[in-house]
């Protein structure tokens, strides 16, 4: 009769633990998506130009990117986008809705 092999295990982690800490790490960057979203919109003026623009959408992009839950830089990133008529405005757009949140 073949003997059965038992694997190894690992410690438990409480399931409390897990999720205490990852709400508190994935809001880390939220701070600094907001400070970036304001400075992407000081770029911008009544007639922007090509090149603030182009350069708000690269700070609104690092912005999304620190927190994916800010609505504002996926929002502003569409109507950069539109303004610019370069990029995807409409999936910016989506997940803005998909992310419909403006708290940090």
């Amino acid at each position: 009769m073949p003997t059965r092999r038992r694997l190894p295990t690992c410690p438990t982690i409480p399931s409390g633990l897990l999720l205490a800490f990852f709400p508190a790490h994935a809001q880390e960057g939220c701070p600094v998506s907001k400070d970036l979203v304001v400075r992407a919109l000081e770029l911008v003026s009544a007639q922007p130009s090509k090149d603030d623009l182009a350069n708000g959408i690269l700070l609104l992009k690092q912005a999304a990117a620190a927190c994916d839950e800010n609505g504002d830089a996926w929002y502003y990133r569409s109507l950069f986008e539109r303004q610019l008529g370069q990029g995807n405005p409409a999936y910016s757009l989506a997940k803005r809705s998909q992310n419909f949140t403006t708290r940090y």
